[in-house]
């Protein structure tokens, strides 16, 4: 284990005042294996150990913050009723898990947030990994991870990947319906389609800029999405 991700997770696990040791152990344990796993799929995409850890790292925030996010979700309560009987506790966490869905956000969120990759059609001979993240609403987040293009009858299709994850892990996370969002491709509108986490844009010209741009609930934004034409065989 890497010791800046060891650390990371005891960081986060100071500020999760309620939770009992053994959760805690998990919470370290889950973060880790994420910021593992992001800083791998990274490496085996060219980048050396030491930047994909610190990408890993920077991925997944302020200790802080996530850990004083956390707490809220542990509760003094939650604590108490811990050291009760075995069978009272199975009772209510079975209880929780049939009247609160919430739970079941939080793998899919963490995956998201610090393994994207893994969440994406991975598409296309990839030319760029950016880390191009928007607040949206309701506390959300869009990260666009990865570009892919492949060669098509003289012109390309471009593979452009990304992912939603809310701050809480705990709530729910905003889809990118078709209609909210679209592309330019060398300043032409362009409002290609949208599968398995990967905006695809067909018939792009080559040195093309490409833009994103966003325009829901009164939130609007323009990102230019980064492809290094050079790099990409004719």
């Amino acid at each position: 284990m890497d010791k800046q991700f060891q650390h990371y997770g005891e960081t986060v696990c100071q500020f999760v005042s309620h939770a009992t040791s053994k959760e805690k152990a998990a919470i370290r344990a889950e973060l880790t294996a994420h910021m593992e796993d992001h800083a791998q799929a990274l490496m085996d995409a060219g980048y050396d150990k030491d930047h994909a850890q610190n990408a890993a790292l920077t991925a997944m925030g302020d200790p802080t913050e996530v850990g004083k996010a956390l707490n809220k979700e542990y509760p003094l309560r939650w604590l108490v009723l811990s050291r009760v009987s075995a069978v009272l506790l199975v009772w209510i966490v079975l209880t929780l898990l049939l009247i609160s869905p919430t739970f079941f956000r939080v793998p899919d969120n963490l995956e998201a947030r610090f393994s994207p990759l893994t969440c994406v059609a991975q598409s296309g001979q990839p030319v760029a990994y950016p880390d191009i993240r928007q607040d949206l609403p309701g506390g959300n987040v869009l990260s666009f991870c990865r570009v892919g293009v492949s060669p098509s009858n003289g012109l390309y299709t471009v593979y452009v990947s990304a992912v939603t994850y809310n701050k809480n892990p705990f709530y729910p996370t905003v889809d990118l319906w078709d209609g909210i969002w679209t592309f330019t491709c060398g300043g032409i509108p362009q409002e290609g389609s949208w599968s398995d986490g990967t905006f695809i844009l067909r018939d792009v010209k080559r040195g093309d800029p490409i833009s994103f741009h966003y325009d829901r609930y009164g939130t609007a934004f323009d990102l230019d999405i980064p492809i290094p034409w050079e790099e990409v065989p004719e």
